[in-house]
């Protein structure tokens, strides 16, 4: 059972019956504390007295009587207050005791120590504060203003003004109204001068690096075949891979005209077509002015070889190969001595 309180201005002292006093310093909190009289207390002036609405001892002996009535086990002591805590960021209080819950109170509002520092242009020495030193005082900033106004020597505001900018490559113009112009020449300041050059495939420039120009292989120039057009572009344009450039639109030509004996019958017989139209085109008979000696020709395995055309009452099993050999039986003689058979080379 708590059976007292004391408190010294510093130390808050709690006492209980059979048990050691239980004390805690919180001066810390208070220096200026202002007392009121609370419930159950009347003050006047400085001195508090017992609310006379208080109870009676007989009434304070039924209350401690009722009150034992409620302790089951009534052993002094099972109720000690077991510590005091005091939370100084939160300035909560906290009283544990054996046997009940914990109590606790907010005492922050007794805390009005409130700390002040210098701020800038101000000093603080104990609790007084005074005003930095290195600041201008009224006649040092008067004094300051009386000499800048000496320097302007008309004192018409504006006639300062900077009014042009100019630059000619060398030297930097400042042009303000009202007062020479103020130039300087910054040339010195160009360190751009940069020199390109080209040895084989190497560019240069100076001041910097090189680099290596790839080597021309032909891919370079493309090459591309109009549109609707009997032109035709392969390849790549490399030495590799050559551009081809193609007619798309077929060389049909017929070879020269050849003498085939149809005097007697016979099978198996054979006729080189493609020999014949070299021996006819590679010696020309008459070339006109200018004209080379002969005329270009294909190789066997350059042409198609096709027979449009030959008289079935002279000729039968007519064919011809790859390489223009012709093929064919004659059958009968012609009853007038004229027949023919039509030849055509086309290019492949």
């Amino acid at each position: 059972t708590i059976t007292g309180l004391a408190f010294d201005g510093a130390v808050l002292t709690i006492s209980e019956g059979g048990n050691t006093d239980q004390t805690i310093n919180i001066s810390s909190l208070d220096t200026d504390t202002q007392y009121t009289a609370g419930t159950g207390l009347n003050l006047v002036g400085t001195e508090f007295s017992a609310d006379p609405s208080l109870a009676t001892d007989t009434e304070l002996s039924d209350a401690i009587t009722a009150s034992e009535a409620l302790d089951l086990d009534k052993v002094i002591g099972n109720e000690s207050v077991t510590g005091l805590t005091f939370d100084g960021g939160t300035s909560i209080l906290t009283l544990t005791q054996d046997g009940a819950a914990n109590e606790t109170v907010n005492l922050g509002a007794l805390d009005t120590d409130t700390q002040y520092t210098a701020g800038t242009g101000l000093n603080l020495v104990g609790t007084e504060f005074s005003a930095d030193p290195s600041l201008a005082t009224d006649t040092e900033l008067s004094d300051a203003i009386t000499a800048s106004e000496a320097l302007d020597l008309d004192k018409v505001i504006g006639n300062e003004t900077i009014t042009g900018l100019a630059f000619d490559g060398a030297v930097l113009t400042i042009s303000e109204g009202g007062n020479t112009d103020q130039t300087i020449n910054i040339s010195s300041l160009d360190t751009d001068d940069q020199t390109l050059s080209l040895s084989g495939n190497q560019l240069s420039i100076s001041e910097g690096n090189s680099v290596t120009i790839p080597s021309a292989n032909g891919a370079e120039t493309i090459l591309e075949a109009a549109p609707d057009t009997d032109i035709s572009v392969s390849g790549t344009g490399t030495s590799a891979d050559p551009y081809l450039i193609a007619n798309t639109r077929p060389d049909i030509f017929y070879p020269p005209s050849i003498e085939v004996d149809v005097a007697t019958t016979g099978t198996g017989r054979t006729i080189d077509l493609h020999a014949e139209y070299l021996a006819q085109y590679g010696t020309p008979a008459v070339v006109s002015a200018g004209a080379p000696a002969a005329i270009p020709t294909y190789a066997n395995t350059e042409l198609y070889y096709y027979v449009t055309y030959f008289d079935p009452a002279v000729f039968a099993n007519v064919s011809v190969d790859a390489v223009g050999v012709m093929t064919y039986d004659v059958i009968a003689t012609p009853t007038d001595y004229n027949t023919l058979i039509n030849v055509v080379f086309v290019a492949q």
